[in-house]
Parts: structure tokens; sequence; C-alpha cells
């Protein structure tokens, strides 16, 4: 059975890598920001955004492969980090002084880095998910620090107003999983795929 990715994100690819199993990467075509509209609870919108990836990529291949047989055997593998601060989603900056203040914000204080997974199994059409929650500590960051950072253009490329380099300049320190951190927690994808797997020996829901 085919395994995919349905991620671009070389942090999520690197650790897929990780677990020495053969897959491919075909990234989803999920307009996210149209799905965050409206949706208050970041546990719920990590896994409903995973889920939509994940589905996105399992029609197109199910699509692609009329009548292969085996060619639409798959399981997608679809995920969504997202960052939350005293009860708001926290996206890229969309310029650096929306940077500095989402920055002198987080001064001093935590919030909880969430990533959704959703395995969907094109065999049987059945999908597993869970999500994972991460608490990062800030330390106290002066004015210079802030503007130090924004000025490395990093706060516009990820969730959060940071990537993964960052941790070390901006965090005294993580409780939870570093993988979750980084897009992809292996302590929630291996059981995942466990059960994931196993639905591919069975015959599909009628």
């Amino acid at each position: 059975m085919r395994i995919i990715l349905a991620s671009k994100s070389p942090r999520r690819r690197a650790l897929m890598e990780m677990l020495g199993l053969d897959f491919e990467v075909i990234p989803s075509l999920v307009d996210e920001e149209r799905f965050k509209r409206g949706e208050n609870n970041p546990y719920r919108l990590a896994r409903r955004l995973a889920r939509l990836k994940a589905e996105d990529v399992a029609a197109r291949i199910m699509s692609d492969a009329p009548g292969k047989k085996g060619e639409e055997e798959a399981l997608v593998i679809g995920a969504d980090t997202l960052v939350s601060f005293q009860g708001r989603v926290i996206g890229k900056a969309g310029s650096r002084e929306d940077a500095v203040r989402t920055l002198a914000g987080y001064s001093g204080k935590e919030h909880e880095q969430i990533t959704g997974i959703c395995l969907i199994n094109t065999r049987t059409g059945k999908a597993v998910e869970d999500h994972d929650v991460t608490k990062g500590f800030v330390r106290v960051l002066s004015d210079r620090d802030i503007e130090d950072y924004a000025a490395t253009g990093e706060p516009m490329e990820g969730a959060g107003c940071y990537t993964p380099r960052a941790h070390t300049m901006l965090f005294t320190r993580f409780e939870g999983s570093w993988t979750n951190v980084v897009g992809l927690p292996m302590g929630k994808l291996v059981p995942l795929l466990g059960k994931a797997l196993e639905q591919g020996s069975s015959s599909p829901a009628g």
C-alpha cells in the first residue's frame, strides 16, 4: 500500500524519513484560511484541517486511477499545526509590524502548539485521527530581541510568527512533544499508522 504525506513541509518530510518508511509527498491544495473563519476551537480546527488535507489528496488519488487495480490503494497522512495564544489562533505575520506586536504579546507568557493528524485508508474509506498539544514558554523579550527576530523574516514563514529555528531565541522550555512542535508528533502518528494499516486488511465498508 502506498503511503502518502499530504504536506510539502520539509520538516514533516524529515520526520517521516526517520520512521524508515517508503512514502510519497503529494501536497494538499486545501485553502486553510477559508476554513479557519468562524472556528474558535483551536483543537477542533487543527483536526478539521488535517482531515480536509487528507481527504483532498485521497480524493485526487481515487480520481486519477479509475479502474487501475491497486493504484488507488493508499494511506494518506494529513497534518495541520496551529499556535493558540490567549484563546486566539496565531498565524503567520502579515508584516514586520504585525510580527513585532505578536512577539511583544508573547513576552514572558506561554502558549500552545497544536497539531491535528488524520490518516485515510483509501481502500476502506475509513479515517483515524488525533491531535497533540505542546506548551511553549517564552522568555521575557526586550525590544531589541523582538526587533532582531522580526528582522529575520521568520515571523512571516510559520504559524505563530516563528519557525522551529527560532525556538532557542524565544523560548525557555517546552512541555510536551518536540516533534509536535516541528509539525508531526511521532507519539501520535505511529499508533495511528498501525490502526490505519490494520484497516487495509479488512473489506471495504458497504
